[in-house]
């Protein structure tokens, strides 16, 4: 898998039970690979963008269907392995109208970058 991303690779996760990994890597973007290959080899599956800057973490959540990440640019992406149009950032909300308002740059709104997190279906429904 030679350039597999256009920099270093910052974070690497297989899916457990899957032929699967995900990686995310110093161009913004998440990748999905398959080994489904005679040689056993992988093949990109998915390509996910939406990070202004390096994504740092990756968790599975919902059956592995969804890869939570965050990242450098103090952002939580949800992204939908299989729907494109599924992908949303749930972090930080309308910063850009409410630092319109406050006469305050975005990024002085913004909460620090997440280092770590953990995800869970306990109480998914009260969402």
């Amino acid at each position: 898998m030679t350039e597999s991303h256009d920099g270093p690779i910052s974070s690497i996760k297989f899916v457990p039970g899957e032929p699967l990994l995900v990686s995310s890597g110093h161009d913004n973007a998440l990748r999905v690979w398959i080994f489904d290959q005679n040689d056993g080899a992988g093949r990109l599956l998915r390509f996910r963008s939406g990070h202004y800057e390096m994504p740092t973490r990756i968790r599975f959540y919902n059956n592995f269907r969804t890869i939570l990440s965050s990242g450098e640019d103090k952002t939580l992406r949800n992204f939908d392995v299989f729907a494109a149009q599924q992908n949303v950032e749930i972090s930080q909300g309308k910063i850009l109208k409410r630092a319109r308002q406050l006469n305050m740059k975005a990024d002085d709104l913004k909460l620090p970058v997440i280092v770590h997190f953990s995800a869970s279906t306990t109480r998914e429904r009260d969402w």
